[in-house]
């Protein structure tokens, strides 16, 4: 299923360049309803007809046409000739406690552009069809055949191409039969969904649910696509799941076309007195391109800062792979500084005015036995561990 674009495209760069110009659209929120245009008509009774650079705006809605005509017994109006809707987003209180803020703002919401719009200022009702849409808060765009908004929280979307990827080099696009979009929620659900890299077909989902905005929720997270010469085409669908308000995990599965499927899952945690951390496991069988063998990897962080004693921190680190390669064909784990000894650590620190003292376990991971030239590592040459190590510096104070 292709959607038809065709009506759509010659508004697709306004949406986007709207959707850009989103912090400064003037929404007009809590008016009842204010228009401006070149000219107007009004019957002393019920009908009104804008025309020209005409906009409405009414409680965080905006609507640009050439023509405008609107009942106001009835609340329905219609615009014709370069309409643009743009709405702002959900407002929401923000929360505490959490893994991350998910405070949003009212200046984000949906942009889109067509020929023609119905809709009704009563009840925030419409319908479009060859819509172009850009989504501010999911950092999307695309085209749909048929957009309607049966009330002031969903959206509806039929025969839809939507990606993330900038407008002018667009590298992967997800088209669905149909989406729907719940702003109270944070959520949408797509059906009969295909993952094109390119216009190449990589994936078919008959149904999924992912998230609209940035609030924590369990669901399909949007996939990604990118190719190496090493790996090939390498697909990532992250899967998230909002465990609680102060952990959460995300697994995700990358397959690829020069390797067999890995298994990725990261785990964040977040406690009351005793720090934050994350948890990074991976795991690859018979990798296709490394002889069979399986490739594994262990990322931990924690840190730790005392709410009675300033000054005072900890930190601990931990990192395996399952061969020197690992590191340079899949993740460094940010450990980019050091590629060949993997740090295995534990710190208590501690500094004020006149002292600085640090307590460390250290110990490594050593990757490769063999230099760049291919000498053996001597075992003076290696990395020594730290079993422990206490370090004391104190100055005096000036007299």
């Amino acid at each position: 299923m292709t959607p038809n674009t065709a009506g759509a495209d010659a508004n697709y760069q306004q949406a986007i360049q709207r959707a850009q110009q989103q912090d400064g659209l003037s929404l007009a929120n809590g008016l009842p309803l204010h228009a401006v245009a070149d000219y107007g008509y009004y019957d002393n009774n019920t009908y009104v007809e804008l025309a020209g650079n005409v906009e409405v705006m009414q409680d965080g809605k905006l609507v640009t046409a050439d023509q405008i005509a609107l009942d106001l017994n009835s609340g329905v109006a219609g615009a014709k000739g370069g309409v643009l809707l743009a709405e702002s987003g959900p407002s929401r209180p923000e929360s505490s406690g959490n893994m991350q803020n998910t405070t949003q703002s009212n200046n984000g919401g949906m942009i889109a552009v067509a020929e023609e719009l119905a809709y009704n200022t009563n009840n925030s009702k419409a319908t479009a069809y060859d819509v172009a849409f850009a989504s501010v808060p999911m950092q999307a765009h695309g085209y749909a055949h048929r957009l309607n908004k049966p009330d002031n929280t969903h959206y509806e979307l039929e025969k839809v191409m939507f990606s993330t990827c900038p407008p002018t080099d667009r590298k992967w696009q997800i088209e669905a039969q149909q989406i729907d979009i719940d702003t109270e929620s944070g959520r949408g659900e797509a059906y009969d969904a295909t993952f094109r890299l390119g216009k190449v077909p990589i994936l078919y989902l008959p149904y999924f649910n992912f998230p609209v905005d940035d609030r924590r929720s369990s669901g399909l997270l949007t996939p990604t696509a990118r190719i190496d010469s090493e790996s090939g085409l390498k697909l990532s669908v992250p899967y998230y799941l909002n465990l609680a308000p102060n952990y959460d995990a995300t697994i995700t599965t990358d397959v690829y076309t020069n390797r067999n499927p890995m298994v990725t899952a990261e785990m964040r945690y977040l406690t009351e007195g005793y720090g934050k951390g994350e948890l990074t496991t991976a795991y690859m069988p018979r990798d296709k391109k490394y002889d069979d063998e399986d490739r594994a990897g262990v990322f931990y962080r924690h840190e730790w800062a005392s709410e009675t004693i300033p000054r005072l921190t900890a930190d601990a680190i931990y990192s395996y792979v399952s061969d020197p390669d690992y590191i340079n064909d899949f993740d460094d784990y940010g450990l980019v500084e050091n590629r060949l000894n993997l740090p295995r650590r534990g710190r208590i620190n501690y500094y004020d005015d006149y002292l600085d003292a640090q307590l460390k376990v250290e110990t490594f991971q050593t990757l490769k036995a063999t230099d760049a030239n291919g000498n053996v590592v001597a075992d003076k040459d290696k990395p020594y561990s730290r079993l422990p190590q206490l370090t004391v510096d104190y100055r005096l104070p000036k007299m």
